[in-house]
């Protein structure tokens, strides 16, 4: 399974090379290491082993040194042989185990294992952040996105692929969540690759909580989800995907956004802020703020647009060429919450993601693995 990786600063991990990176992996490895013993302290991790049938009796390969073995090596995770973790066992606690034997540990009650551990680390990071009284118009900031990549077939059972002209019969998605507020991990889940982020939604609406700021990609946002935030009297932060029209609340006409391209344009206004209802059906009411989008990034957003539609056998709108030249963002939060000028500052916050996605992948190789135990590359 990934290191868990705390991100604080967007600017700071910029500035960081690939060999502070490393080393800041390894740090949060000890950190990780170190928050068990303090959290949940080694009797209680050898409860949990014992509760999941990890461990069943006395035996060389504990709760404990299992777990430390695997964060020690968590840069490299299944790229390393059985004879290197069996080494790297034999130095840290003086005694030998076989490849074999270590193998035989990596099973499905490993895999619950770790999964109760983790799920006592977030437990506790919850309870934490309830206590902490952080200062905010939001009792929390909720940022989530996925990431995936193909595996070796054997494990398509598992984790389906799209299989066809990408041949990619075996693919997993990794669905993150963490908090913006404390920079902590809230959830990681592990989901087939074919499985897409709208078909996540309705089941992660189930879990917000009044009061949360969620920021999503364009993926997950439907008016079904959007409809969900609301009735928990939470909010959400996006951008308008392109399927779903805005309406005037008075006449109830789609907003013609021509018109708000031209406005911006000829009186060189930074940004416009309307009230308007999402999807012709569901008739959500909440703000809009649009922007002139970059030249470059207009022209790019329109040529894959243009290159999508037509595959469809379809010709791209004049509407739909307007609006590739807009930012457009939408939000249920109050002004006072988000003012509509800090709206993208606000947004782009979401990046922190995707740098945590980029070190996973470039520094500590999730996605480049060899065959092994599937229960072992889940651990």
């Amino acid at each position: 399974m990934p290191s868990l990786i705390k991100v604080r600063n967007i600017n700071e991990l910029k500035e960081i090379n690939a060999s502070k990176i490393r080393g800041f992996i390894k740090n949060q490895s000890s950190f990780l290491t170190t928050s068990l013993d303090e959290i949940l302290g080694k009797d209680h991790v050898e409860q949990l082993a014992r509760a999941a049938g990890f461990v069943k009796r006395s035996s060389l390969v504990n709760g404990k040194n299992f777990l430390d073995l695997l964060l020690s090596n968590a840069t490299q995770g299944a790229l390393l042989s059985l004879e290197d973790l069996s080494r790297d066992f034999a130095v840290a606690h003086g005694e030998s185990i076989s490849k074999q034997g270590l193998d035989e540990r990596f099973n499905s009650e490993a895999v619950f294992f770790l999964k109760s551990i983790l799920n006592k680390m977030l437990d506790n990071h919850l309870l934490g952040t309830q206590k902490s009284g952080t200062k905010s118009p939001f009792t929390s900031c909720r940022l989530r996105d996925s990431t995936r990549f193909g595996l070796p077939q054997e494990y398509a059972s598992k984790y389906k692929g799209h299989g066809g002209a990408t041949q990619t019969k075996s693919m997993i998605s990794i669905q993150y969540k963490f908090d913006l507020l404390t920079g902590d991990q809230v959830d990681l889940q592990l989901t087939s690759g074919c499985q897409n982020d709208q078909g996540d939604s309705p089941e992660s609406i189930k879990n917000v909580k009044e009061g949360e700021l969620l920021i999503r990609d364009l993926g997950y946002v439907t008016t079904m989800y959007l409809s969900g935030v609301m009735k928990r009297k939470a909010f959400f932060l996006n951008r308008l995907p392109s399927q779903i029209n805005v309406y005037d609340p008075n006449s109830k006409e789609v907003i013609s956004l021509k018109n708000v391209y031209k406005r911006l344009i000829r009186y060189s206004i930074p940004y416009i802020e309307l009230d308007v209802l999402i999807g012709k059906k569901a008739q959500l009411p909440c703000r809009l703020v649009v922007s002139v989008c970059e030249e470059n990034a207009a022209k790019k957003r329109l040529e894959r647009t243009t290159k999508n539609t037509n595959s469809t056998g379809h010709k791209v709108s004049e509407e739909t060429k307007w609006r590739s030249g807009l930012n457009m963002y939408i939000t249920n939060a109050p002004e006072e919450k988000i003012h509509a000028k800090n709206i993208y500052q606000v947004y782009r916050m979401r990046w922190q993601i995707e740098l945590i996605f980029k070190v996973w992948k470039s520094i500590a190789n999730i996605d480049k693995l060899k065959k092994v135990k599937i229960e072992r590359f889940v651990f």
